[in-house]
């Protein structure tokens, strides 16, 4: 199987190549991308709303979290010139 593309020269005249078969990544990633935009066409953007708002909340907390263990780890005994 060949695939043909057409291109734009700058003077408004179309060339056509042929693609060699070595392209299935494309066509794989097209059909990817069409079944998400698909998907998003069908649901809408609000599960899109939800993950980002769930990870935000994540985030959030995780960042809180780090916060208040920072407050009360205790730090290592101080030594004299790297003494034990």
């Amino acid at each position: 199987m060949t695939l043909a593309a057409s291109t734009m020269v700058s003077d408004g005249i179309t060339a056509s190549a042929t693609l060699p078969e070595a392209i299935p990544v494309i066509a794989a990633a097209g059909r990817v991308q069409g079944a998400i935009a698909g998907w998003v066409h069908q649901h809408g953007a609000w599960p899109w709303l939800v993950v980002l708002a769930v990870l935000t909340l994540a985030a959030l907390g995780a960042a809180w979290r780090a916060s208040a263990t920072a407050k009360y780890r205790r730090a290592d005994p101080a030594t004299a010139g790297d003494e034990p």
